[in-house]
């Protein structure tokens, strides 16, 4: 059953990067969309994503993780230009599954690196491989 959404995810596409911040806290079916609606855009061919997570409800379970995996396996191809995500997070619950997600999709097309901080997050993205 999905549960309604709070409101709507901000994507932000900068000059470097794109931005994605979902409603505060963590939800699994907002990130989903989110993912949905960012790699529907053109730029995510171009561009390296940042996602920052804050403070709120986690409604978020472990085993979701394998659902996004699955989920950017099956769509988000090789064939982009830039290939990292970094994930900002605010809260030890966020931080643990965060950098489970990132363990888990080693394998997948895109780099993903955890951070607590921003600024760190920003410069890594804007980086080249």
């Amino acid at each position: 059953m999905e549960p309604a959404i709070k409101q709507d995810v901000e994507i932000i596409s900068a000059r470097d990067y794109i931005m994605v911040v979902p409603p505060e806290g963590l939800n699994f079916w907002e990130i989903f969309l989110a993912l949905g609606q960012l790699i529907q855009m053109s730029e995510f061919r171009e561009k390296n994503d940042i996602w920052i997570f804050r403070k709120g409800h986690v409604d978020f379970l472990y085993a979701d993780l394998f659902k996004l995996i699955d989920f950017v396996k099956t769509h988000c191809t090789a064939k982009t230009k830039r290939k990292k995500t970094a994930i900002v997070v605010e809260t030890r619950m966020q931080l643990s599954l965060a950098e489970s997600y990132a363990n888990m999709g080693r394998d997948l097309p895109r780099m993903i690196k955890v951070f607590t901080d921003f600024k760190a997050a920003e410069e890594w993205a804007r980086g080249s491989l």
